[in-house]
C-alpha cells in the first residue's frame, strides 16, 4: 500500500504545478488583453469615435459626377440635363481617435480623422469607397503642426448640412502659432501652397501660403478677420527644359462674425474679397489665376464671395437655419439659398431636411437647380 500512496501524493503536487502554471498563464494573459483594451493610462488618455451618416438627394437636374449632387458649387449646375436624379451616399461617415497627454511643458493634444470620401467603386454591387485623410495634426501649447481647416477660415460655420459655394473652406497642411489673450487671439500660419491656372494645377510654389488671422470672442460675439498672401507659380516643362516661368502676388481678406441672440438664436456671415484666392473658395472652381502662355503671364483673378445666416431654435430639440450666399468673379455670378429643419430624437442623434435653390450665370449662360436633401447621422 505505501508505494501506492507515494504515487498518489506524487501525481497531485504534478497536477498542482500544472494548475498553478495554467492559472499562471491565463493571469498573464488577460493582463496583455486588460493593456490592449486599455484607452487611458497615468500620462495619456484616448477617446475613440466616429459618425455614421446616411444622405439622400432629389435633384431637379442629372449630373455625372454625384459629389456635385451634395456640394453647392457651380459645378452641380449643368446645362442639358432637365431630367431629375436620385443619389445616396454614406460617404460623410468617419472615424477619429483622440489623444491628451500633460507634460511638464504643456498639454499636447493629438488628432486623426478620416472618412470615406476617397476614390468611388461603383454603384453596380459594392458601393464601396476608399478611406481618406480629412485631420491629422498635433497641438502644443500654442503650436498647431499637421493637417486641418485652414487659418483663412472664419471661426463659424453655418448649420446646414454641406457648405455652399459662398463659404471659404480649405483643409491642408499648416504650420500655426496662436497667441491667446482674455477676448482677442491671433493666428499665424504657413500653409500649404498649390496653384490653380486656367484649369489646371501646378506644384510649383516658391513659398507657402502665409496667413495672418485675428479673432475677438465672448460669449455672444464671435468675430474675426483673416489676410493672405501667396506667390502664384507657373513653370512650363517639356521633357529636356523648363519653357518659362510665370509668377504672381497674391491676396485676400475674409471677415467672419457670429451673433448669440439670449434665446440661443445666432446669426452668422462672412465676406471674402482678393485677387488669387480661388482655390479657398467654391471648392477651387474659380481659378486662381489666368496664364497667358504666349507672354508669359500669370493674372489673378478677382473674387468675392459672401454668405448670410440665421439660426433659429425652436425647442431643445428642433432648429432650422435659413442662408443665402453669393459668388461673383469676371464672367460668373452664383448665388444659393439654403433652408432646413434639423432635430435630434435623441442625443448624438440628428436627422435633417434641407431645400436649396440657385442659379449660375456664366459666359452669358443661365443655369437654375433646385434641390431636396436628407441626412441621418449618429455620433457614437
Amino acid at each position: 500500500m505505501k508505494p501506492w500512496w507515494l504515487l498518489a501524493v506524487l501525481l497531485s503536487r504534478l497536477m498542482a504545478t500544472t494548475v498553478e502554471e495554467q492559472l499562471g498563464q491565463i493571469e498573464k494573459r488577460l493582463g496583455i488583453q486588460e493593456q490592449r483594451l486599455s484607452l487611458a493610462n497615468e500620462e495619456t488618455s484616448y477617446t475613440l469615435g466616429g459618425r455614421v451618416q446616411f444622405d439622400a438627394a432629389l435633384s431637379s437636374q442629372t449630373h455625372t459626377n454625384n459629389i456635385y449632387d451634395y456640394f453647392v458649387t457651380p459645378k452641380s449646375f449643368t446645362l442639358d440635363a432637365p431630367t431629375p436624379q436620385t443619389t445616396m451616399q454614406a460617404r460623410e461617415s468617419r472615424f477619429w481617435l483622440k489623444t491628451h497627454q500633460k507634460t511638464p511643458q504643456g498639454t499636447l493634444r493629438a488628432l486623426i480623422e478620416v472618412d470615406f470620401g476617397g476614390d468611388p467603386g461603383n454603384e453596380n454591387v459594392t458601393n464601396s469607397r476608399q478611406m481618406r485623410i480629412r485631420h491629422a495634426y498635433v497641438s502644443y501649447n500654442d503650436w498647431t503642426v499637421g493637417q486641418t481647416n485652414s487659418t483663412f477660415m472664419g471661426t463659424s460655420m453655418p448649420d446646414i448640412i454641406f457648405l455652399a459655394s459662398g463659404i471659404a473652406f480649405v483643409r491642408q497642411p499648416l504650420v500655426r502659432y496662436s497667441w491667446h489673450g482674455t477676448l482677442w487671439h491671433l493666428d499665424a500660419a504657413l500653409e500649404n501652397a498649390q496653384t490653380v491656372a486656367s484649369g489646371k494645377s501646378y506644384n510649383d510654389d516658391a513659398f507657402y501660403d502665409t496667413v495672418m488671422r485675428l479673432r475677438y470672442e465672448t460669449r455672444t460675439l464671435q468675430a474675426s478677420f483673416s489676410t493672405m498672401v501667396r506667390s502664384l507659380n507657373v513653370l512650363d516643362r517639356n521633357n529636356t527644359a523648363i519653357n518659362f516661368h510665370a509668377q504672381s502676388l497674391a491676396w485676400a481678406v475674409n471677415e467672419s462674425v457670429k451673433y448669440t441672440f439670449e434665446n440661443n438664436d445666432y446669426i452668422q456671415g462672412a465676406f471674402a474679397y482678393g485677387k488669387g484666392m480661388g482655390r479657398y473658395v467654391a471648392f477651387a472652381y474659380v481659378n486662381d489665376a489666368m496664364l497667358d502662355s504666349t507672354h508669359h503671364t500669370l493674372t489673378p483673378v478677382e473674387l468675392l464671395s459672401t454668405h448670410l445666416s440665421y439660426t433659429h431654435r425652436w425647442n431643445a430639440k428642433l432648429r432650422s437655419t435659413l442662408l443665402g450666399s453669393y459668388l461673383l468673379s469676371n464672367a460668373l455670378s452664383h448665388w444659393n439659398i439654403h433652408a432646413n429643419m434639423r432635430y435630434a430624437p435623441m442625443p448624438q442623434t440628428l436627422i435633417s431636411v434641407e431645400f436649396h435653390t440657385g442659379a449660375t450665370y456664366e459666359n452669358q449662360i443661365s443655369r437654375r437647380l433646385d434641390r431636396l436633401l436628407t441626412s441621418f447621422s449618429y455620433i457614437f
